[in-house]
């Protein structure tokens, strides 16, 4: 092992001998062993690190030529067609269905919910609430936002129908063995038909609570108590099953009490505004002055009900309904609509009147007429919603001409209505206490 002497910066070898080992203090030379050499020489030769190969690129690709982008352009660009003509498609069937199952459906809905008692006030809240949602919103699809709904519960109805079919024979064939052979075999179908029905329920119950009514969920029973199992053991059984339904229920209910406070308020309005009338018309029997005082009083009334009922629905304030300088000044923003609107209403209403020249006999046959006008009279609670959302938006009156001379076309509508009902009493089964019902702005049914 070789001895070497090393420097530092700051020392002047040349004053130290070189065949002495001298050590000075503060380090000023350093004893450093290193490994013999193989020559015996005494340089230094220096480490060198091995050398590190280079890591191998990839190829670069030949720039694209024209034609190759061209085609790419082309096939993503048909690609993009396709998918949005996909859904394009898809929307337009949906929209098509909505509105062929769905529109008739929510009509045979809401007729139904005319002819049932409470129910028909919350009934005629919806139909307010159809032209006051547009009139705040100034949306025309929010008077179609329940189709969907209504056609759910077309399709939930069939079903039902279907699932219950088993239990519905059963009970056929018992009360046929009550005539035929009564005796234990009878007990036992009426038991069976118990039994068909709690599982028809049961079955129907599941498909609303995991696919909201579809058709095609009622054909998998299977699926259904599959996911109810699944749904119990992840979530458990309040959670998973009875909190969902509590729910819905909930909500079920909060939209019957809107509608129904809506609708009550909206009836006790519109009756105050027609008492007058309906109290002078029926005066007519102890003096003719009296129904000329009341046909002349139901043309401002007939022209301001429908404003009055569309901004209670829309503000939700039930003195809305009673501010003539409000009504008139919402009136002359939008005359045009306005006018289209309450000539349409008070057309739809005039078939009504032949239908009450002699009591129905059944209460289908008033649901079936109340069916066919609510399909009448809907359109124009739309259009009413959209004259006011016009209305709303805009901050000066319309010109003279639209305000005071285009009205005038409604004039033969207006006394065609007032005549029709002054003289309703000599025809309509009801005599006198029919003046009070004005189908076009109370309850839409023949009573």
């Amino acid at each position: 092992m070789q001895s070497v002497k090393t420097r530092t910066p700051d020392v002047d070898v040349e004053s130290v001998d070189a065949t002495d080992d001298v050590e000075l203090e503060g380090s000023l030379l350093t004893d450093v062993s290193l490994p013999p050499s193989d020559d015996g020489a005494s340089e230094v030769e220096p480490e060198l690190e091995p050398a590190v190969a280079p890591a191998p690129t990839k190829p670069r690709r030949p720039p694209p030529d024209a034609l190759s982008q061209f085609v790419v352009f082309v096939g993503e660009a048909i690609f993009t067609v396709l998918v949005s003509f996909w859904k394009g498609l898809h929307w337009f069937v949906g929209l098509v269905t909505d509105v062929v199952i769905g529109g008739p459906m929510l009509c045979a809905l809401l007729a139904l919910g005319l002819v049932t008692p409470v129910v028909n006030l919350a009934t005629y809240g919806y139909i307010l609430d159809v032209t006051g949602g547009i009139g705040r919103t100034g949306k025309l699809r929010w008077g179609f936002r329940h189709l969907r709904g209504a056609k759910r519960a077309f399709t939930g109805l069939l079903g039902t129908a279907a699932s219950l079919g088993p239990a519905y024979f059963v009970w056929t064939l018992y009360v046929d063995a009550g005539v035929l052979e009564p005796g234990r075999g009878r007990f036992l179908l009426l038991l069976g038909a118990f039994a068909l029905a709690v599982v028809g329920l049961a079955h129907v119950a599941l498909t609303v609570a995991r696919k909201q009514g579809r058709l095609l969920s009622f054909l998998r029973p299977l699926w259904n108590v599959i996911w109810l199992g699944m749904r119990i053991w992840k979530k458990g059984l309040r959670a998973g099953v009875l909190d969902p339904i509590a729910d819905t229920a909930r909500a079920g209910w909060s939209f019957f009490e809107d509608n129904l406070w809506l609708g009550l308020r909206g009836w006790v309005a519109t009756f105050l505004w027609l008492l007058p009338v309906a109290v002078l018309m029926a005066g007519a029997s102890i003096s003719p002055g009296f129904l000329a005082l009341g046909t002349i009083l139901l043309v401002p009334v007939a022209l301001i009900l429908p404003i009055a009922q569309a901004r209670l629905a829309a503000e939700d304030r039930f003195s809305a309904a009673f501010e003539p300088i409000e009504l008139a000044r919402t009136y002359g923003k939008a005359p045009l609509l306005f006018v289209l609107s309450i000539a349409w209403i008070l057309l739809a209403a005039l078939p009504m009147y032949l239908f009450k020249v002699e009591a129905l006999p059944h209460v289908a046959f008033v649901a079936l007429i109340a069916g066919f006008f609510v399909a009448m009279i809907l359109p124009s609670k739309l259009l009413a919603g959209w004259a006011l959302a016009r209305a709303s938006r805009r901050e000066t009156q319309a010109p003279f001409f639209f305000r005071f001379i285009v009205p005038c076309g409604l004039a033969p509508v207006i006394m065609f209505y007032v005549f029709t009902v002054a003289f309703s009493p000599l025809i309509v089964w009801p005599g006198t206490s029919g003046l009070i019902d004005h189908h076009a702005f109370l309850l839409p049914v023949p009573y």
